[in-house]
């Protein structure tokens, strides 16, 4: 249960939620491993190093 102090203090910017990244994995988003293996490969392939 989420307590009221803490509801009013996110509403009114004195906190913020810190949410893990597997919350956006159900919104089709990467996970940790998949989003740093998808920007190694961009880096690789912008500077030419790709395999």
């Amino acid at each position: 249960m989420v307590r009221e102090p803490l509801v009013k203090a996110l509403a009114s910017g004195e906190a913020v939620a810190f949410v893990g990244s597997g919350a956006s994995i159900s919104a089709g988003l990467p996970d940790w491993r998949l989003f740093l293996s998808d920007l190694l490969n961009y880096a690789e392939d912008l500077h030419g190093l790709g395999g």
